[in-house]
């Protein structure tokens, strides 16, 4: 083979791997980004779940108070007016 052909053909393949080294290593860097990403989006994920799980926890015990207050009231008002019609009916 002629030298010009071989350099030639040597030069074009350092090209060739030069461009693909820097694809690579391009590449290479938006995989770490999107797995930071991932796990960033995970761990706000996680959060933004355990506050929903507080928040779900919160209203069902305001809920079971508010049940609670309202059959409270509800005896105490049916006791007072038991009360008052028993002995107003002896």
């Amino acid at each position: 083979g002629c030298p010009t052909n071989r350099a030639d053909l040597i030069a074009r393949t350092v090209h060739v791997l030069e461009r693909l080294h820097l694809t690579s290593t391009r590449l290479q860097s938006e995989v770490d980004e999107l797995r930071d990403e991932v796990d960033r989006t995970r761990r706000a994920g996680e959060q933004l779940a355990r506050k929903h799980k507080d928040a779900e926890a919160a209203a069902t015990l305001a809920q079971q108070r508010f049940a609670m207050q309202q059959m409270q009231q509800h005896q105490q008002q049916g006791g007072m007016m038991g009360g008052g019609m028993m002995a107003g009916g002896m």
